[in-house]
């Protein structure tokens, strides 16, 4: 008889061991200006109240969002990268360039870090708003750890070098040649080495007079075939997009596109429910439009938000590693 093995079967992760309810509050500041921002990392938050590491390179899910103002009326915005192929391949891009860089040291230090993620930022704006964290019913956070957003380094002259983050959309801050970049635009670079397509179709100028176009119908309506071959060679010769700007990228859509927007009457409907949305990277960019509250006395907007279960600890997630 085969003796039973001592080690514990290991224990498979369900959407039960998983906290997948994000409630954060919304400080809003209308005395200086109507439209505040603030940035959720639904990585950083999940990784802070479930007590384990939410890589940020992925797709999430949200499948809700429930939305409580008492305070005044407000507009408000939830915003984020597109979800096309050109976000997808300049984030890897530049992964796969940050790996690079960082194992040519490991391979000569031994250095490793057990927590190492590539992070970026939304944009380069989203640098300086405010962060939204995790808050329980009493409205008190919770501890959190380190969440370093990652960094290039470039050799400016061989003997120093310029470092700087990154963000996905819109423009450089600053200029990587000349070493005064601050943070680097993803898409902004994938645009500046993306391959511009031929026009289609390309059809020969002389297609219309061409001995097989004119017999095409034994000899039956040759004016028609003419007619068609002209109209083909003018129309629909370039792709139904910009060949030398991506979006998302500079002044080409460069700042964070709406996935769903709403507003709130306080005095009406106070509290509202919207649907929920696939999140690139799992930043949002949550935009408020009000002119209540001061920086002393601000006007607080809270927000649970609710993620898809799934596989990945406990949530529905897609890598793109």
């Amino acid at each position: 008889m085969a003796r039973m093995s001592g080690r514990k079967p290991k224990k498979m992760m369900t959407s039960e061991d998983t906290h997948r309810f994000i409630r954060v509050r919304v400080s809003h500041n209308g005395s200086t200006t109507s439209t505040n921002h603030h940035i959720l990392d639904i990585g950083r938050q999940m990784s802070a109240m479930n007590r384990r590491l939410y890589r940020q390179g992925g797709t999430y899910h949200i499948a809700n969002i429930s939305i409580i103002d008492t305070a005044g009326d407000v507009d408000i915005s939830f915003s984020g990268l597109p979800n096309t192929w050109p976000v997808h391949a300049a984030w890897k891009q530049a992964f796969q360039l940050w790996k690079k860089q960082r194992a040519s040291v490991q391979d000569v230090s031994n250095l490793s870090s057990k927590w190492s993620d590539f992070k970026v930022y939304l944009s380069d704006a989203s640098r300086t708003y405010g962060v939204l964290g995790f808050r329980d019913s009493e409205n008190d956070g919770i501890s959190s750890g380190d969440w370093d957003y990652s960094k290039m380094f470039l050799d400016e002259d061989g003997d120093n070098t310029d470092d700087f983050t990154l963000h996905m959309m819109g423009a450089n801050n600053g200029s990587l040649p000349d070493g005064t970049c601050v943070s680097a635009s993803l898409l902004a670079n994938f645009e500046d080495v993306l391959q511009i397509p031929q026009s289609e179709p390309d059809v020969p100028a002389n297609a219309n007079i061409s001995l097989f176009t004119l017999m095409a119908r034994a000899g039956a309506d040759t004016e028609l075939n003419k007619d068609l071959v002209d109209a083909m060679e003018i129309d629909n010769e370039i792709p139904p997009y910009s060949q030398t700007f991506v979006p998302g990228a500079k002044t080409s859509g460069g700042d964070p596109w709406v996935y769903r927007e709403t507003s709130i009457k306080a005095a009406e409907q106070p509290a509202v429910m919207i649907p929920g949305f696939a999140v690139p990277l799992g930043l949002v960019d949550v935009k408020t439009i009000s002119s209540a509250g001061t920086s002393t006395n601000p006007k607080y907007i809270d927000l649970l938000i609710e993620l898809v279960p799934g596989s990945y600890k406990g949530i529905q997630y897609e890598s793109w590693a």
